[in-house]
C-alpha cells in the first residue's frame, strides 16, 4: 500500500492519481517539479513542422530550455 502519492500540479496528472490514492485513504500531493516541459506558443504544434522550421525544438523561441527543466527537476 503506499503512503504518498505525488503528482505534477496539472490537473490531468491529479486525475490519474485520485484511483489510487482513493483506495489508499491518501490525498494527492503536488511537486511544481514533475511539470511538464513548457514549450511556449510551440505547445501542441506539430514537431515535425516546427523541426523544419526552427532545426530542432530546442531552438524554437518561447521553447522552455531543457537545461531549465533539468535544473527545476534536481533543485532541493
Amino acid at each position: 500500500m503506499p503512503r504518498a502519492v505525488v503528482a505534477s500540479p496539472l490537473l490531468r496528472a491529479r486525475q490519474t492519481a485520485q484511483p489510487v490514492v482513493g483506495r489508499a485513504g491518501l490525498d494527492v500531493a503536488t511537486d511544481e517539479r514533475l511539470l511538464d516541459r513548457d514549450y511556449g506558443q510551440w505547445t501542441g504544434a506539430d514537431r515535425e513542422k516546427v523541426v523544419a522550421q526552427w532545426g530542432s525544438v530546442d531552438n524554437a523561441p518561447g521553447a522552455k530550455p531543457p537545461a531549465a527543466v533539468r535544473d527545476r527537476a534536481v533543485r532541493p
